[in-house]
């Protein structure tokens, strides 16, 4: 991971949150299924702070990081200095060891610089009982098999897509066990009437290895 990479990475994203003017409604984020509402959590390039402002209605207390500074002022302002935000990258996290019940990365690790020290991180200051929750993009998602088009909206800064056993390997050689997989088809609440009736068909329909998107629930190995 290069100075120049980092400076690369953080312009991308200054420019992005400057001019993001989505928020994601409460039902996109239905990962809470998978928290119990007591400890410390960390979201992991929390962006505006949208998810940790939910997270803090159901009695977490919240920390997020994000490389971006213009990211973290929006969260800041959003959650009125109820939880702790810091502008800094996910492969240095500036916690002590065994911190947080929670850590969330939510659609980002395809995005980091260095994934394997990001995740070397985010185990250091996870406590021995505690969980990640890691929602990634899949390579083989039957979309882009569709299109022709591969990749998020993010993939001008840095992307790197792999299918869920690249996605699991990758997890498990940085020292997480993987509990449990989900399909994640957060995506659909952008979608109404018939469409998004004929999506969540092709959702039931279409093998899990060909879904938008994983949530891998995971702890320390």
């Amino acid at each position: 991971m290069t100075a120049n990479l980092e400076e690369k990475v953080k312009t991308y994203y200054d420019q992005f949150y400057a001019e993001k003017k989505e928020w994601l409604p409460i039902e996109a984020y239905y990962f809470f299924k998978y928290l119990k509402p007591r400890g410390r959590l960390l979201d992991v390039a929390c962006g505006n702070g949208y998810f940790v402002l939910n997270a803090l209605k159901y009695g977490l207390e919240c920390y997020g990081v994000d490389i971006s500074s213009e990211a973290i002022k929006i969260a800041d302002k959003l959650t009125n200095g109820k939880a702790k935000f810091y502008a800094t990258p996910a492969e240095k996290l500036p916690f002590e060891n065994n911190f947080f019940d929670y850590v969330t990365i939510l659609g980002s690790l395809e995005h980091f610089m260095d994934k394997e020290k990001a995740l070397n991180e985010v185990k250091r200051v996870l406590k021995n009982d505690g969980q990640v929750l890691i929602t990634v993009p899949n390579a083989n998602f039957w979309g882009y098999k569709i299109t022709g088009k591969k990749g998020t909206e993010q993939q001008d800064a840095i992307e790197t897509l792999y299918s869920l056993e690249g996605w699991k390997e990758l997890l498990e050689k940085n020292g997480l066990k993987v509990l449990q997989v989900d399909d994640d088809n957060s995506i659909l609440w952008k979608f109404k009437g018939l469409k998004k009736l004929g999506l969540k068909i092709i959702w039931k329909v279409v093998p899990f290895k060909y879904t938008y998107q994983f949530m891998f629930l995971c702890k320390k190995a």
